[in-house]
């Protein structure tokens, strides 16, 4: 985005930015809570979406206070408190703040949306998939942003519960693909992503840990990596799991055990468990032809770069981030991919 717009005549230069939003946000001014909750939104919000998780929660944290000495009921202000919670993994302390925030007015229904959404990653990062799913429902009901991508979060929270009527959510994912739809022209990638998903359950009859699947996509690990507790958790529950699948020889299943090794792979590369997660990850890559789920691969790619990237090796960090950036098929969400590719690229000095 940014070289399109110097094309066309603009520059930029991020540095200056956040220095004089953060010169505004020091003074009382009127432009002092704007200020605030752009710096705000940077630090807490985009990092954890679209690059490597390194928000600097330090100044995320300064602010909040301060603002919230100003406005102790602000419902954004009490929000971004949750935020800050939520990238230090206190999970539980997150939700407590966006309860706050959404007891705080009445007067505006999307910043209630906007708990409701944190709330249900809140209970999803601690395998609370009822509860997650309660949360996802209110945003079907309630949210016009994409009724499809919130009907997924339902049937894939529900997916987890053991003993769930397979009937109720085999056909919620029949109605996902009836809501797809375009906004200004393009349509809504999750809403791909989930209707693939949708086709695969009828296909094969199960999904094999879908919420996990979403807390991944979504970059949900770069919460989950600040605690050792919470990644050890998903860990020994991705590998109890994987124990269940048939053998690799039964069609579906590469998919199935390739992913699981991609998220164990993650988990081990966060514990420090660099030699461990290295070999996971690489032992995708022999399956390559025999996966549907083409994504698998570049995101695997993107993982091993960083896990190299972590043992000082950047070199062949640099390599995999190049390959997995010039993949050549097509895959779910490559633009999500590719915004984490550009801000590991960035961190080692690459083109």
């Amino acid at each position: 985005i940014i070289h399109l717009l110097e094309f066309i005549g603009f520059t930029s230069n991020k540095t200056l930015g956040l220095q004089l939003l953060e010169e505004v946000a020091a003074n009382r001014s009127i432009h002092k809570s704007m200020s605030a909750l752009l710096l705000l939104v940077y630090h807490t919000v985009i990092p954890y979406i679209f690059g490597l998780g390194d928000g600097n929660i330090e100044a995320a944290e300064i602010l909040v206070a301060d603002m919230l000495k100003i406005y102790p009921t602000g419902a954004l202000f009490l929000y971004f408190k949750g935020r800050t919670e939520v990238i230090q993994a206190h999970l539980d302390s997150s939700i407590s703040w966006f309860e706050r925030s959404l007891s705080s007015q009445q007067q505006w229904p999307h910043l209630h949306h906007l708990c409701y959404w944190e709330l249900m990653w809140g209970h999803c990062f601690q395998h609370r998939w009822s509860v997650a799913a309660d949360f996802a429902g209110k945003l079907m009901r309630e949210n016009r942003w994409s009724k499809a991508s919130y009907m997924y979060f339902v049937a894939s929270n529900l997916l987890m519960l053991d003993g769930k009527d397979s009937k109720e959510v085999a056909d919620l994912l029949k109605e996902i693909p009836k809501h797809k739809q375009r906004i200004a022209g393009r349509s809504v990638p999750f809403e791909k992503f989930a209707i693939h998903k949708c086709e695969r359950f009828q296909k094969y009859n199960s999904l094999f840990l879908p919420a996990v699947e979403v807390i991944y996509v979504w970059n949900g690990f770069n919460i989950l990596c600040r605690s050792v507790e919470h990644l050890e958790k998903m860990l020994s529950f991705v590998q109890e799991a994987m124990k269940t699948l048939p053998s690799i020889s039964t069609k579906g299943a590469v998919d199935d055990i390739c992913f699981g090794k991609l998220v164990s792979g993650v988990c081990l590369r966060h514990l420090k468990r660099l030699d461990e997660a290295e070999k996971v990850l690489r032992e995708i890559r022999f399956h390559e032809s025999q996966l549907e789920e083409t994504y698998v691969v570049p995101y695997s790619l993107v993982e091993l770069g960083l896990c190299l990237m972590s043992a000082g090796r950047s070199e062949e960090a640099q390599a995999l981030l190049v390959e997995a950036r010039s993949f050549q098929h097509k895959y779910a969400l490559q633009s999500r991919l590719h915004f984490r590719i550009h801000a590991a690229l960035t961190e080692l000095g690459a083109p």
